[in-house]
């Protein structure tokens, strides 16, 4: 698996005014309401407006928008949107979020460059699954705007998160890539397969780079998601037998833990 770290411009400025929204007592996000402001005034009943504040399908709007192939089809709606795009690029608080964007990435890189073969090799161990050849992109955010997700679909990745405690990116993309991995497999996507991907990477492999720690929490933060909680509870014993097993098939464990 090779991953490909990138930094879409046109995403970080659509989840940057989204967040800003949101956050508006974090002095960080002031000079994004500034500009917010001026924007709506001056856009808001353009299609432009509607394409940088829409939720999750900025994902999708911002890799067509970067597209070669894309603009080819949507040439006038592309051109005057990317026109609208580049002039906010040039404005103050865009040009700070994207040299820190640019650093943290560097940051996380060299974290991940740094243990990948170990994680690899771990998770393979763990889950009795071959580390599918995939090739997917990182899109690297600003850690302020606290996202992590994985789209299976464009087999991408977006990540972005301040460390909440030692291994914390590192952690959570292999968390992503997991996501990715049971995509590959077949393996659905419900609460007990997302139970089982806490179990391996926020709990497992943290206490395999970290050397050690405790199940579901790290420095008195509370790890993973709260509302899988009592599932994992519920399998942690039937978990801690499979660890001990010598042939490991995390297909065949998620079967087995269906049925309990």
């Amino acid at each position: 698996m090779k991953l490909n770290f990138i930094i879409n411009e046109y995403f970080l400025l659509t989840k940057a005014l989204q967040r800003s929204y949101k956050s508006k007592k974090d002095p960080f996000w002031k000079p994004w309401h500034i500009l917010d402001e001026k924007l709506w005034k001056k856009l808001n009943n353009s299609l432009f407006y509607q394409l940088i504040n829409p939720g999750d399908y900025g994902l999708y709007t911002s890799l067509e928008v970067s597209n070669p192939k894309a603009e080819k089809i949507y040439k006038n709606l592309i051109k005057q949107t990317k026109n609208e795009f580049k002039k906010i690029f040039k404005t103050p608080p865009f040009k700070k979020l994207m040299e820190e964007t640019q650093a943290y990435s560097k940051t996380v890189q060299q974290r991940w460059s740094k243990k990948e073969k170990d994680i690899y090799s771990f998770l393979e161990q763990i889950t009795g699954l071959k580390i599918p050849n995939l090739k997917p992109n990182i899109i690297i955010v600003h850690p302020k705007l606290s996202c992590g997700r994985s789209y299976s679909e464009i087999q991408s990745i977006v990540w972005g998160h301040k460390e909440d405690w030692n291994s914390y990116s590192t952690v959570y993309l292999a968390h992503e890539l997991l996501h990715l991995i049971f995509d590959y497999y077949k393996i659905p996507l419900d609460d007990l397969s997302h139970s089982l991907i806490e179990l391996i990477s926020d709990n497992e492999l943290r206490f395999f780079l970290n050397k050690g720690g405790k199940y579901f929490k790290e420095n008195d933060i509370s790890v993973g998601h709260d509302n899988l909680r009592s599932i994992e509870k519920k399998i942690l014993p039937y978990w801690k037998k499979y660890l001990k097993q010598n042939k490991k098939n995390i297909i065949e464990f998620y079967t087995q833990m269906k049925n309990i």
